[in-house]
């Protein structure tokens, strides 16, 4: 059947008195994506069910960021770096998953000649997740400071599938830059697990004052390998600063280690503390008095 034919009775098919048939034509017309067929769905938004009617709506609001999108990975091709710049910041503006499709495309930018158009690239494959990008991300952590600090929000971003940058991440944290080892240390938090050869640097990372409320987050959010970390972490539990003591005792509740029980019990009773810490310390102990919890270690 030619497609002129196939469209003529998907159209036909929406004057079915059946519901379920006049919906399976709008997804079928919706495949074909030709102009006959978006008019055809169009129509079908007047449709006497609502079924009908939400579907037509959906279908129409696919196919129109499908269309954005191809203009998008176009424009990164532009001339023009303004195109350029605008296309690598909002292909990802949305979660519909058509945008891997302009995966390929992002990862050219990375090696735009324009620091913005990179930039904008290691945003938006961050947000898109597609972990054949690591690799390519892995290299922007050598480029210049705008560019490396989002490319290390990406791989976050991207979680366990970028286990392959972990020693990157770690080199990161002893830069001069501060916004780079913060993004470096909630990069290395969120692979999880798979950052277990971090733990180390992050307990060192406990004595830099930009990077303690991160480190100890991290540090929880590798979890049980971070065991290490938990005697300096409970003495965090008095640091001066509230998100310092805040981030402690999350990230005590994760690790998991019974040891800390009595310290969080002081932290969530002590009502110097303020309202948010006793509520962090509480919810550790929830987690530390649950069947999962380790036993104490002893230091």
């Amino acid at each position: 059947m030619v497609l002129e034919d196939k469209i003529r009775k998907y159209i036909e098919e929406l004057d079915n008195k059946s519901p379920t048939v006049r919906e399976n034509a709008v997804m079928a017309l919706a495949k074909i994506g030709t102009d006959g067929a978006v008019s055809a769905i169009i129509g079908a938004l007047k449709d006497k069910d609502p079924d009908v009617r939400q579907r037509a709506a959906e279908e129409l609001g696919k196919l129109a960021e499908k269309s954005a999108l191809t203009e998008y990975i176009d424009s990164l091709k532009d001339e023009d770096k303004a195109e350029r710049q605008k296309a690598a910041s909002h292909i990802a503006g949305s979660a519909n998953p058509a945008t891997r499709a302009a995966v390929p495309a992002l990862i050219a930018a990375l090696e735009d000649d324009d620091e913005y158009v990179r930039n904008g690239a290691a945003v938006s494959l961050g947000k898109i997740g597609d972990p054949s990008a690591v690799p390519f991300l892995m290299k922007s952590l050598k480029d210049d400071w705008h560019v490396r600090n989002s490319a290390a929000g990406a791989l976050g971003a991207m979680g366990p599938a970028s286990r392959d940058a972990v020693s990157l991440l770690i080199e990161a944290l002893t830069s001069n830059d501060k916004d780079f080892r913060r993004n470096a240390t909630a990069a290395l938090g969120r692979i999880g697990p798979a950052a277990g050869d971090a733990v180390p640097h992050l307990i060192k990372a406990l004595d830099d004052s930009h990077l303690k409320f991160g480190a100890a987050v991290a540090l929880g959010e590798i979890g049980a390998e971070s065991a290490k970390a938990v005697p300096k972490l409970i003495e965090m539990l008095d640091d001066m600063d509230m998100y310092v003591r805040s981030g402690a005792a999350e990230a005590l509740g994760n690790i998991g280690d019974k040891a800390a029980i009595p310290h969080l019990t002081k932290t969530k009773n002590n009502e110097e503390n303020n309202k948010w810490v006793r509520s962090c310390a509480s919810e550790a102990l929830r987690k530390l008095e649950g069947k999962d919890a380790a036993p104490p270690s002893s230091y």
